[in-house]
Formats: C-alpha cells, sequence, structure tokens
C-alpha cells in the first residue's frame, strides 16, 4: 500500500508541477484517472482494515509517542479524508463514519488543538471542513 501511496504522490507532482505548462487534455485526463484510482485503492485497503485505525489511534494516546510522530499521524488521517473528499458520496461517507466510530478523530483533534505540536498553521483544512 505505501508503495500506491508514493505513486499517487508522484504522479500528482508530475500533473500539478512538472507537465503543468507542458501537458493536453488527454494527458491531463488520463494522470486524473490514474490518480483517482490509486487513491481509491488507498481508501478501500484502509476501510478495510479495521486494525490500521486503531494502531493510528495507539499512537496518539502514546505519552511516549514524540510530536513529531503524532503530527505525522494527525496529518495521515487528515490528507485520507482529504482523498474521500474526492470519491462519491456513498463512497465519502463510509470513509467518514469508518473515522469517526474508530475513535482516532476526537484524539486527533484534541492533539491538533495542541500548541505544542504547531499543527494548526500546517493545515489548510479543519475537522470542520472535512465533516468530523
Amino acid at each position: 500500500m505505501e508503495q500506491k501511496i508514493h505513486q499517487a504522490y508522484r504522479l500528482q507532482f508530475l500533473r500539478d508541477t512538472v507537465l503543468a505548462r507542458v501537458m493536453d487534455e488527454n494527458l491531463s485526463s488520463i494522470l486524473s484517472s490514474l490518480i483517482f484510482f490509486l487513491n481509491f485503492d488507498i481508501l478501500t485497503f484502509i476501510n478495510q482494515d479495521p486494525a490500521f485505525l486503531r494502531q493510528l489511534l495507539g499512537i496518539l494516546e502514546d505519552e511516549s509517542e514524540t510530536m513529531e510522530r503524532k503530527r505525522d499521524v494527525i496529518m495521515f488521517v487528515q490528507q485520507f479524508c482529504a482523498i474521500a473528499k474526492t470519491t462519491q458520496m456513498a463512497t465519502r461517507v463510509g470513509v467518514y463514519r469508518y473515522v469517526c466510530l474508530s475513535g482516532v478523530s476526537p484524539i486527533a483533534y484534541r492533539n491538533w488543538m495542541d500548541e505544542s505540536m504547531l499543527t494548526q498553521e500546517r493545515f489548510a483544512v479543519t475537522w470542520d471542513e472535512i465533516g468530523l
């Protein structure tokens, strides 16, 4: 799954930065489709692995974890929800329900509000905007 995340990131970078000026409609459409299907695979994988978000929850609750690692987890959940915003409504609702029922959102929100984490400046999307 990590490989698919890296592929999606690289394709987005190519589409948005490297090829932005020279790309025609067909290439843009192909890259967007590839990114969409990679993101959908990532969402599906995470939704089908109930232990995964519990493991993230454990990182956020663990007092011995570094603030950097907790910040990475919060950013991952935020990016996961941002990817879900690009999917169809049924998939999006399922993802948000999964995140809420897993218990990650209240703990992530509490950590997000922690001033020592300095994450407020790094997030463009708030929990309210993604519906959590």
